[in-house]
Protein backbone atom coordinates (compact mmCIF):
# COMPACT_ATOMS: atom_id res chain seq x y z
CA UNK A 1 0.00 0.00 0.00
CA UNK A 2 1.97 3.32 -1.17
CA UNK A 3 1.05 6.05 1.43
CA UNK A 4 0.14 9.94 0.62
CA UNK A 5 2.05 12.63 1.64
CA UNK A 6 -1.04 13.92 3.23
CA UNK A 7 -0.89 10.76 5.33
CA UNK A 8 2.61 10.81 6.04
CA UNK A 9 1.99 14.11 7.26
CA UNK A 10 -0.30 13.05 9.86
CA UNK A 11 1.96 9.88 11.43
CA UNK A 12 4.79 12.72 11.44
CA UNK A 13 2.59 14.93 13.37
CA UNK A 14 1.31 12.25 15.65
CA UNK A 15 4.68 11.24 16.47
CA UNK A 16 5.39 14.83 17.33
CA UNK A 17 2.29 14.72 19.72
CA UNK A 18 3.41 11.51 21.08
CA UNK A 19 1.54 8.60 19.65
CA UNK A 20 3.78 6.06 19.89
CA UNK A 21 1.84 3.78 17.30
CA UNK A 22 2.57 5.78 14.37
CA UNK A 23 6.09 5.43 15.10
CA UNK A 24 5.50 1.62 14.16
CA UNK A 25 3.11 2.64 11.39
CA UNK A 26 5.97 4.80 9.54
CA UNK A 27 8.28 2.11 9.88
CA UNK A 28 6.36 0.08 7.97
CA UNK A 29 5.37 2.56 5.43
CA UNK A 30 8.81 4.02 4.69
CA UNK A 31 11.32 1.10 5.55
CA UNK A 32 11.96 -0.13 2.01
CA UNK A 33 12.51 3.31 1.32
CA UNK A 34 14.65 4.22 4.00
CA UNK A 35 16.87 0.89 3.50
CA UNK A 36 17.29 1.96 -0.56
CA UNK A 37 18.51 5.40 0.85
CA UNK A 38 20.95 3.34 3.48
CA UNK A 39 21.89 1.02 1.28
CA UNK A 40 22.74 3.52 -1.98
CA UNK A 41 25.29 4.94 0.81
CA UNK A 42 26.83 3.05 3.55
CA UNK A 43 28.11 -0.41 3.01
CA UNK A 44 25.77 -3.48 3.65
CA UNK A 45 26.98 -3.95 7.22
CA UNK A 46 25.83 -0.54 8.49
CA UNK A 47 22.61 -0.30 6.76
CA UNK A 48 20.29 -1.31 9.05
CA UNK A 49 21.88 0.37 12.15
CA UNK A 50 21.74 3.28 10.12
CA UNK A 51 17.75 2.66 9.11
CA UNK A 52 16.95 2.74 12.89
CA UNK A 53 18.98 5.90 13.76
CA UNK A 54 16.99 7.58 11.68
CA UNK A 55 14.22 6.50 12.84
CA UNK A 56 15.54 7.45 16.18
CA UNK A 57 15.97 11.28 15.17
CA UNK A 58 12.55 11.07 12.86
CA UNK A 59 11.03 11.07 16.47
CA UNK A 60 13.22 13.12 18.01
CA UNK A 61 12.83 15.75 15.15
CA UNK A 62 8.98 15.44 14.58
CA UNK A 63 8.09 18.52 16.59
CA UNK A 64 10.51 20.59 13.84
CA UNK A 65 8.39 19.27 11.17
CA UNK A 66 6.57 21.56 9.29
CA UNK A 67 2.82 20.47 7.05
CA UNK A 68 4.46 22.04 4.13
CA UNK A 69 7.23 20.24 3.83
CA UNK A 70 7.39 17.52 1.47
CA UNK A 71 6.98 14.50 4.21
CA UNK A 72 9.30 11.67 1.72
CA UNK A 73 12.05 14.20 1.10
CA UNK A 74 12.20 14.96 4.91
CA UNK A 75 12.70 11.74 5.82
CA UNK A 76 14.73 10.73 2.96
CA UNK A 77 17.39 13.62 3.99
CA UNK A 78 17.68 12.50 7.68
CA UNK A 79 18.34 9.13 6.29
CA UNK A 80 21.10 10.48 4.04
CA UNK A 81 22.17 12.67 6.77
CA UNK A 82 22.57 9.77 8.94
CA UNK A 83 24.50 7.53 6.20
CA UNK A 84 26.69 10.74 6.13
CA UNK A 85 27.40 10.77 10.18
CA UNK A 86 28.18 7.07 10.04
CA UNK A 87 30.77 7.77 6.86
CA UNK A 88 32.38 10.51 8.99
CA UNK A 89 33.03 8.63 12.02
CA UNK A 90 34.00 5.29 9.95
CA UNK A 91 36.44 7.05 8.08
CA UNK A 92 37.93 8.92 11.13
CA UNK A 93 38.39 5.72 12.94
CA UNK A 94 39.96 4.06 10.16
CA UNK A 95 42.57 6.92 10.24
CA UNK A 96 42.95 7.00 14.50
CA UNK A 97 44.10 3.32 15.58
CA UNK A 98 44.64 2.84 19.29
CA UNK A 99 48.58 2.55 18.56
CA UNK A 100 49.45 6.25 17.98
CA UNK A 101 48.62 7.10 21.19
CA UNK A 102 52.14 5.77 21.53
CA UNK A 103 53.86 9.00 19.64
CA UNK A 104 52.58 11.45 22.26
CA UNK A 105 54.19 9.33 24.87
CA UNK A 106 57.75 8.71 25.34
CA UNK A 107 58.17 6.63 28.47
CA UNK A 108 56.05 3.10 28.47
CA UNK A 109 54.95 4.09 32.74
CA UNK A 110 53.70 7.04 30.99
CA UNK A 111 51.26 5.56 28.53
CA UNK A 112 49.46 3.55 31.18
CA UNK A 113 48.73 6.75 32.68
CA UNK A 114 47.39 8.68 28.98
CA UNK A 115 45.21 5.55 28.36
CA UNK A 116 44.07 5.60 31.66
CA UNK A 117 43.20 9.30 31.35
CA UNK A 118 41.49 8.94 27.77
CA UNK A 119 39.19 5.92 29.18
CA UNK A 120 37.94 9.23 30.98
CA UNK A 121 36.15 10.10 28.14
CA UNK A 122 34.60 6.84 27.80
CA UNK A 123 31.08 5.65 29.03
CA UNK A 124 31.09 1.74 29.92
CA UNK A 125 30.18 0.21 26.48
CA UNK A 126 32.74 1.84 24.90
CA UNK A 127 35.43 1.27 27.47
CA UNK A 128 34.43 -2.88 27.50
CA UNK A 129 34.72 -2.93 23.74
CA UNK A 130 37.83 -1.02 23.59
CA UNK A 131 39.44 -3.47 26.10
CA UNK A 132 37.65 -6.71 24.29
CA UNK A 133 39.01 -5.66 21.05
CA UNK A 134 42.49 -4.02 21.93
CA UNK A 135 43.56 -6.16 24.81
CA UNK A 136 41.51 -9.40 24.50
CA UNK A 137 41.98 -9.28 20.54
CA UNK A 138 38.07 -10.22 20.07
CA UNK A 139 36.72 -9.72 16.28
CA UNK A 140 33.88 -7.44 15.95
CA UNK A 141 32.04 -10.74 15.25
CA UNK A 142 32.90 -12.05 18.88
CA UNK A 143 31.89 -8.53 20.42
CA UNK A 144 28.50 -8.38 18.59
CA UNK A 145 28.01 -11.57 20.00
CA UNK A 146 29.12 -11.06 23.40
CA UNK A 147 26.42 -7.36 23.41
CA UNK A 148 24.02 -9.14 21.17
CA UNK A 149 24.32 -6.37 18.92
CA UNK A 150 25.25 -6.57 15.02
CA UNK A 151 28.95 -6.20 13.94
CA UNK A 152 28.91 -3.16 12.56
CA UNK A 153 27.41 -1.36 15.89
CA UNK A 154 30.08 -2.92 17.36
CA UNK A 155 32.47 -1.22 15.14
CA UNK A 156 30.64 2.16 15.18
CA UNK A 157 31.28 1.94 18.94
CA UNK A 158 34.70 0.80 18.79
CA UNK A 159 35.68 3.40 15.80
CA UNK A 160 33.43 6.00 18.39
CA UNK A 161 35.36 5.12 21.36
CA UNK A 162 38.72 5.01 19.30
CA UNK A 163 37.96 8.81 17.61
CA UNK A 164 37.24 9.74 21.54
CA UNK A 165 40.43 8.37 23.20
CA UNK A 166 42.47 10.14 19.96
CA UNK A 167 41.06 13.67 20.88
CA UNK A 168 41.62 13.44 24.73
CA UNK A 169 45.31 12.78 24.26
CA UNK A 170 45.40 15.50 21.93
CA UNK A 171 44.58 18.01 24.48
Amino acid sequence: MKISNEELSELILSIANGDKSAIGKLYMEMKGAMTAVAQSRLPRDDVEDAVSDSLEKIVLKAKKFREKINPKAWIYKIVSNTCLDRLRVIKKARTTPLDPIRNYVYDSEDFGIIVNDAFTVLNEREIKIVTLSYWYNLSFDEIAQVYRISKSLAKYYYDKAILKMKNRVKD
